[in-house]
């Protein structure tokens, strides 16, 4: 009997290694974007919530594992190169990068830093996004990971996401899987878990939602789209004012295309010359033809 309780003691330990029960979570992410520098987030998760937030990080990174795509070509990291983060002025905008994912209101509250405008307080959708579960599989900081895709508002995002770590959640506002995505892959983004820390000793400090005028995310869009199509129509003003006789685009990368053609495709805006054929012009009317003639 001692045999078999100790045998079944020690089977427990190794599902409990496997399969871990914490109730908090702290996971780091580097996120690195194809245009910019990388920025560096932690991600904090309990039972009812989970908290996304850029995190002040001076150094360098050398990693083999990272690797991600500038301007549509696959770039892998060597042994002797880094990634540099530097954020000095990241402590004088405090909560100015967040997402706080509310599991028991099935609602996600996030704010949008706008440099030299007002920021925006966005709620939305909890895991909106649909997966498809892929056939391959890789390691990611020694978890086995299965690879997932989704098309999410205008972008197609590979995640692989560890079964071992049964939490659906992950980077971002990505989630909705059986397990911790620990990375996602696109053509200009690229998010890599960097640590894993198990019942962390310190919890980050929330942002005050109640403080905050949050909009839905509808709502959101259509602020966006009015705003860029005014930005369009105020540079195509300015160049027929200006005589700009040469082509020129406009082009966001964003994680979120809101403005589908000036996000996407680049805005194409031809020539001062080409604009001046564009204009409308009011149809000559016919003149009626006289016959010489007694009617």
């Amino acid at each position: 009997m001692k045999r078999v309780s100790l045998v079944f003691v020690g089977f427990l330990l190794m599902f409990s290694n496997v399969f871990p029960q914490e109730k908090t979570l702290l996971v780091g992410y580097l996120e690195i974007p194809g245009l910019g520098s990388a920025r560096k987030f932690d991600l904090f998760i309990n039972d009812t919530l989970s908290y996304w937030h850029r995190v002040k990080y001076d150094g360098k990174i050398r990693d083999t594992i990272i690797k991600t795509k500038l301007f549509g070509h696959e770039y892998k990291m060597n042994p002797s190169q880094v990634i540099t983060i530097s954020d000095p002025e990241y402590e004088t905008y405090p909560y100015k990068n967040f997402i706080l994912k509310d599991k028991k209101r099935d609602t996600l509250f996030y704010v949008v830093h706008r440099y030299n405008r007002p920021d925006m307080y966005v709620t939305d959708t909890l895991f909106p996004m649909k997966w498809e579960i892929l056939s391959e599989h890789k390691t990611v900081l020694g978890y086995p990971c299965t690879a997932a895709r989704t098309h999410f508002r205008g972008r197609t995002y590979k995640a692989w996401f560890t079964p071992e770590i049964p939490v659906s959640d992950g980077p971002w506002k990505f989630g909705g899987l059986p397990g911790l995505i620990l990375e996602v892959e696109e053509e200009y983004y690229h998010f890599i878990a960097t640590n894993i820390v198990f019942n962390p000793g310190e919890k980050p400090k929330l942002p005050p939602l109640d403080k905050y005028k949050f909009i839905p995310w509808a709502e959101y869009v259509k602020i966006m789209r009015d705003f860029y199509d005014r930005k369009i129509k105020e540079r195509i003003a300015r160049k027929i004012r200006e005589g700009d006789k040469f082509n020129s685009g406009m082009k966001l990368f964003a994680e979120e295309i809101i403005h589908p053609i000036y996000s996407k495709n680049g805005v194409f805006i031809p020539g001062v010359e080409a604009l001046k054929k564009q204009k409308k012009t009011k149809p000559k009317k016919k003149k009626r033809k006289r016959f010489l003639g007694i009617f």
